[in-house]
């Protein structure tokens, strides 16, 4: 985490049905649009470890008419069956550039791939991948405003069916993997130590979000469009990021039992499920290492009006963290 100056963001929201792609749209440069500075924008996004969905709001300011009206959305019905749904990707990158580790960047239906390259050599981690829930426009004052409520695919969990049959002896992992498969929109993130094998055959003929949470116990999330089963002991492998007054930590450490709430300027490279390290000046005695379990950004990026953007960071400390209890599953 370096010096924090000049926040910048890139956005590329689908402008049609992600299930209609293809001899439906015959204008390819029309099924994204990809929104970037000068533009104002404000967001407030919500992610946790739990079971249920994660949430973005994102206000834009001033968009021309024609981006107003591909971006138009009615709000998603999500009693509908899987594969039905109107589903419109929208993926929102974040950062300073040059200071914050890459993520992987999706290949969206854009012509403008050249900006999402720059973006990618700046840097720019992933601040959120989902879908577009509802979209609309208003004009408040001298402004046109457009409003964003997306959310991860951890809404489909009633939406989708699983259809599978377990023989005796199957593991545990391996009716997780399977049954993430059958979650559309859905891949595999990671899955920690689940060693337990099922002694009896076993089937599953509907929800396999429901299913999973069953055999984890509850420990099972959705990260940008991510599966993740961990246990409470286990983290993300990789760098730790440093937590101090001089990557960004405002005021003091909150703790409430094993969990520390902390705030600082904008972090958009923390990731559910990574270990950090808190070093504090003020409150020394909650130093050490932690797994976060949520994140809140909430602010706004903009050339030409003055704000705040703050990430709010819950974690939890367990003395019995150790990496290697943790498997990476590639996706």
């Amino acid at each position: 985490m370096a010096l924090k100056f000049n926040r910048d963001y890139l956005i590329n929201v689908d402008t049609i049905n992600a299930n209609t792609f293809g001899p439906t749209l015959q204008n390819a440069s029309t099924r994204s649009v990809e929104i970037k500075p000068p533009f104002t924008i404000e967001f407030d996004l919500d992610q946790n470890t739990n079971p249920g969905h994660r949430t973005l709001d994102l206000t834009i300011y001033n968009l021309g008419l024609a981006t107003r009206t591909l971006l138009r959305k009615d709000y998603v019905e999500i009693d509908k069956p899987a594969g039905t749904l109107d589903e419109r990707q929208i993926e929102f990158w974040a950062g300073y550039a040059g200071s914050v580790p890459t993520r992987t960047l999706k290949n969206f239906h854009s012509t403008a791939q050249a900006t999402i390259a720059q973006k990618q050599s700046q840097h720019f981690p992933t601040v959120f991948r989902g879908i577009v829930a509802n979209a609309y426009s208003v004009r408040e004052g001298s402004n046109f405003i457009t409003k964003l409520e997306c959310k991860d695919q951890g809404y489909i969990r009633i939406a989708p069916s699983s259809k599978r049959s377990f023989t005796a002896g199957t593991p545990y992992r391996k009716m997780i993997i399977d049954l993430i498969s059958d979650i559309p929109g859905i891949t595999v993130g990671a899955i920690g130590d689940f060693p337990k094998v099922i002694k009896k055959g076993q089937s599953f003929g509907s929800d396999p979000v429901a299913a999973i949470l069953a055999l984890t116990a509850g420990r099972f999330f959705i990260f940008n469009q991510k599966a993740y089963c961990l246990n409470d002991n286990e983290y993300l492998p990789g760098p730790t990021p440093l937590i101090s007054e001089a990557s960004g930590l405002i005021g003091t450490p909150k703790i409430n039992a094993t969990l520390i709430t902390v705030r600082m300027v904008f972090e958009p490279s923390l990731v559910l499920g990574q270990g950090v390290e808190l070093k504090s000046k003020t409150a020394p005695t909650f130093n050490g290492f932690y797994k976060i379990t949520a994140i809140h950004h909430q602010g706004i990026i903009s050339p030409t009006t003055c704000g705040t953007a703050i990430t709010t960071v819950e974690m939890t400390n367990y003395a019995s963290l150790v990496n290697s209890l943790f498997t990476l599953v590639s996706p």
